[in-house]
């Protein structure tokens, strides 16, 4: 390869993509493993545990990837930390879905059935947010092959304030839930009270990961 040619490397913002629908794939497995916590059935979390850790796996192999082809002298329309630590926040969330998991398999913790239909808003929220984080991470690619300019920017901006937003709500619903399950500690052990304040937790962490990698998004664009 000519010298100038290799400056410009392989764009990394095709993987990049693919790192953020790999990581999507993880949030989105957050649903089945709810419904089988919820419906007590542990032999069940433990299978779609091995299954989120095994796609967590592949998106830790994209994110290598990306990180070895991406050398000091590629030209880029962003600043290459800002790439970095984009890729570290958005590798971050499938860490707080599989925290989630692994949490379950620890101890057969039951969630009284009061709070179900509260799990599941929060569940739902939370996925929400990584829905909308993997939809503006397909844009990349054309917002860079643009320079960042354009419709496409305004369009990606409503997006990361979406995402914003769904944080917000999701921390409402958790705060919601742990009030109702501080009303409720006489019928439930400390043990579970501690191990339900760790699940719900993580399951915050995941969304504001979304919207931290959303923010980090919206500052390489408002920086250009």
């Amino acid at each position: 390869m000519h010298p100038i040619a290799a400056l410009f490397g392989k764009s990394p913002f095709g993987p990049l993509v693919e790192h953020a629908k790999k990581v999507h794939e993880c949030v989105l497995l957050v649903r089945p493993i709810t419904d089988a916590w919820l419906a007590e059935e542990y032999d069940k979390i433990n299978l779609l545990r091995k299954q989120l850790s095994k796609t967590e796996h592949e998106a830790d192999i994209i994110k290598s990837e990306i990180r070895e082809h991406l050398p000091k002298s590629i030209f880029l329309p962003v600043n290459r930390m800002d790439l970095l630590n984009y890729l570290k926040a958005q590798d971050s969330i499938a860490d707080s879905a599989k925290d989630y998991a692994v949490l379950l398999t620890y101890r057969q913790t039951r969630l009284p059935q009061a709070l179900h239909d509260g799990a599941r808003e929060y569940v739902e929220k939370v996925i929400a947010t990584s829905q909308n984080l993997c939809e503006l991470a397909q844009q990349i690619s054309e917002l860079m092959r643009k320079a960042l300019q354009g419709p496409e920017v305004r369009e990606a901006l409503e997006i990361t304030e979406k995402i914003s937003t769904q944080e917000w709500e999701s921390d409402k619903i958790e705060r919601r839930l742990l009030q109702d399950m501080f009303a409720m500690e006489g019928e439930i052990d400390p043990v579970s009270i501690f191990m339900l304040m760790k699940i719900f937790d993580s399951l915050g962490r995941l969304a504001n990961s979304a919207e931290n990698t959303a923010d980090l998004l919206r500052m390489m664009i408002l920086t250009r």
